[in-house]
């Protein structure tokens, strides 16, 4: 258990006729990516988050390799198979290449490009326009035996971290705001909303007596800063879907300075309903490349005491 229609509407007729065509490659007039002048059409048809639909999705980070069918049509494997993909509002095709597309702000993507985006997995049984309307249809020529779509809401190319120098990933410790909180244990986790950095102080032998202030370095405790890539993703979680990304952690960097001040709670283990808040001041990290060190933090765990299961 986890701890804490462009309106554009494809005939059914249209499908069927389309799927006529063999198994092929369809001519760039009739691929579901090609641009159609045909006004009917509304143009470009990618498949893109329509106005005013509820996909009914729960976004979360995920990482995956965009690919284009011979049919024209888009999907994305998250490690465990290809789903279709519905794009971000704005998606458009590239007039020049058909394999590529382009974000509103200026994002490209194209055919087999590893991808970070921000979204979700949704089963075609709760999709909005399924068996009827343009979803519907867009399954039908597309791939009918898949069972789930992608519904992204960002999207752009993959962050890769265990390709930067350690003055990189300096960097982007010095630049990172630690504000996103996350609940678990005994002690006080947050991370920047990337997931690119996190910064984790907790017990080492969660059944000890807690005594504060915490002055770190301290032995009993775990205080220490990590770069890396969905560092988050399965924070407090027994409940890992197939799909969901991998933790990649490339650099782990001990606290050597800090504080932490707070009020436990008078209840014993899972404190439900009751976060504690926490300061954390004068933080110090001894990194690759010297010690650096960071703004005072306001801490707060809204589930102390709590573990997955």
């Amino acid at each position: 258990m986890k701890h804490s229609a462009v309106a554009v509407s494809f005939s059914m007729a249209m499908i069927i006729g389309l799927s006529g065509c063999g198994d092929g490659a369809l001519p760039a007039s009739t691929r579901l990516g090609a641009v159609d002048p045909s006004p009917n059409l509304g143009g470009d048809r990618l498949p893109v988050q329509q106005p005013g639909e509820d996909y009914g999705h729960q976004s979360v980070l995920l990482t995956g390799t965009i690919g284009l069918q011979d049919d024209g049509c888009w999907t994305i494997d998250l490690g465990d198979g290809a789903r279709l993909v519905v794009l971000p509002p704005g998606y458009t095709m590239d007039s020049d290449n058909g394999s590529v597309m382009v974000g509103p702000d200026g994002t490209v993507v194209e055919n087999a490009m590893v991808v970070d985006a921000v979204g979700g997995v949704v089963p075609v049984s709760l999709f909005p326009g399924v068996p009827d309307g343009y979803w519907g249809n867009y399954l039908t020529f597309c791939r009918p035996e898949l069972q789930e779509f992608v519904v992204l809401d960002t999207l752009g190319p993959a962050f890769l971290p265990d390709e930067l120098s350690s003055d990189q990933l300096v960097a982007i410790l010095r630049d990172a705001d630690l504000s996103q909180a996350w609940g678990c244990g005994v002690g006080f986790a947050v991370s920047s909303e990337d997931q690119h950095v996190a910064l984790m102080i907790h017990l080492r032998d969660m059944s000890d007596d807690v005594e504060v202030p915490v002055s770190l370095p301290e032995e009993r405790w775990v205080a220490e800063v990590v770069i890396g890539k969905h560092l988050m993703t399965q924070w407090c979680d027994d409940a890992i879907e197939s799909w969901e990304p991998q933790r990649l952690a490339v650099a782990s960097w001990a606290l050597t300075g800090g504080e932490l001040a707070f009020t436990p709670p008078s209840t014993a283990g899972c404190a439900a309903g009751v976060p504690v808040t926490a300061t954390l001041t004068g933080i110090r990290v001894q990194t690759s490349t010297g010690e650096v060190e960071l703004n005072d933090l306001n801490l707060v765990n809204d589930a102390y005491g709590c573990f997955a299961g």
